[in-house]
């Protein structure tokens, strides 16, 4: 499987035979999105029919195909990395993930932003600039890997919605223009994440030419300063962990504590 390159997911070789955790083999699985994409595998129940050599998918229909697992209650396996860190997600039964809630509290976020650039948090007057960086968002979320159907605010429902959320807007600047947005509120989505003290990223973004250089973590630190200084005491982020960009930033600086999944439960069922 591919977001849209399919060059950057190789072939499977099933015949692994440098280090494997045990036995004489193992599956080596490689792809090399660095995070500007998003790629994987599925493992299906197949059958090979006589005389051929690609096997044919099965749903259960072919009896007498794979292993019996009669009594067995659990699937273990071994995985790890070529280099050490990288991010991958495993699921199985139709099960994966689908969103993380993390929190953290205020000790100092690490990180001055590049030279050429400066952050600071926006009046009410020009909560507006942000407004195009919204509209980036939203396309982003509707995009490959996680197809998100999220509705656009126009500007005047973002602006009356951040009104009654009592926003705060904190913003990197590159002279006049704004590259990177964080928003704030004082309400999350779970138990966890409400009471005095607590303050919650409801929104954040950062445009694609402006990555991978600290920025963004620069900025989140700078928001959590002032946060710190007006009396928060704990800071909180949902995010979509379909979302390769959110599952590799926010675990850096958060602690996961909830993990929502989502099973796709096969239609045919309604078949009889």
């Amino acid at each position: 499987m591919f977001g849209v390159d399919e060059r950057l997911v190789m072939d499977m070789d099933e015949n692994w035979r440098e280090d494997p955790h045990s036995g004489e083999s193992c599956i080596r699985c490689r792809q090399v999105t660095a995070m500007t994409d998003w790629g994987g595998w599925l493992f299906l129940n197949g059958w090979l029919a006589e005389g051929e050599t690609a096997p044919r998918l099965n749903d259960g229909a072919m009896d007498g195909q794979g292993l019996d697992l009669t009594g067995a209650n659990a699937l273990t396996f071994w995985a790890r990395g070529e280099r050490g860190g990288e991010t991958v997600e495993f699921f199985t039964c139709g099960f994966g993930q689908r969103c993380a809630d993390a929190i953290r509290t205020m000790e100092p976020i690490p990180g001055e932003p590049p030279a050429g650039y400066t952050l600071r948090e926006l009046p009410k007057e020009e909560w507006m600039a942000v407004y195009p960086l919204e509209l980036a968002l939203n396309k982003h979320y509707r995009q490959s890997p996680f197809f998100m159907n999220r509705a656009q605010n126009t500007p005047e429902e973002f602006l009356t919605e951040s009104t009654l959320q009592n926003a705060r807007y904190f913003a990197a600047m590159q002279g006049d223009a704004l590259c990177a947005y964080l928003k704030i509120t004082f309400e999350g989505e779970t138990f966890v994440a409400q009471g005095e003290g607590y303050c919650h990223v409801h929104g954040a973004y950062c445009l694609p030419a402006h990555r991978g250089n600290g920025l963004y973590r620069a900025l989140l630190g700078y928001a959590a300063s002032g946060l710190r200084k007006d009396g928060c005491t704990r800071l909180g982020v949902d995010f979509e962990s379909i979302n390769p960009n959110a599952w590799g930033f926010w675990r850096k600086d958060f602690a996961i504590y909830t993990h929502s999944v989502v099973r796709r439960i096969d239609e045919r069922i309604l078949q009889g």
